[in-house]
């Protein structure tokens, strides 16, 4: 993640910049860049810098739509999201109220909508294995 503000006198928020998914093996599924928000100023890199190793354009990668439509499809084929702060994860990538239910301790039925997602009939939801926990 990244803390970016813009475009504008929109303020400072995280960002994410990255994305990835192992199966059980750890083997890699998928790994992909995600852009900053065009017109954004990245404000701090250095968590992805130093973390993630990743450093160059912010403004290179996929649109986030893209990264949630592909988390969302992972949940959907019956993926478990797996790691340690899974909340900041999901907030940075636009999904507020799961960011909001793992913090108040649910783990199960996690929403996977965005704000003003057109319909909330069809909510896709995932199960969370916060490593933290244990």
């Amino acid at each position: 993640m990244i803390e970016v503000s813009g475009p504008g006198s929109a303020p400072a928020r995280k960002v994410v910049v990255s994305i990835g998914c192992v199966d059980q093996a750890l083997e890699t599924l998928l790994f992909a860049r995600v852009r900053a928000p065009t017109g954004c100023k990245v404000l701090n890199d250095s968590f992805a810098r130093m973390t993630s190793a990743l450093g160059g354009d912010w403004n290179s990668g996929l649109h986030v739509v893209v990264a949630q439509s592909m988390i969302r499809r992972f949940a959907s084929d019956g993926g478990t999201l797996v790691g340690w702060q899974i909340d900041y994860d999901l907030d940075a990538l636009g999904f507020a109220e799961g960011a909001k239910q793992l913090r108040q301790g649910v783990r199960s039925d996690i929403p996977l909508s965005t704000q003003g997602s057109a319909d909330s009939t069809s909510v896709i939801t995932v199960n969370v294995v916060e490593l933290t926990d244990h």
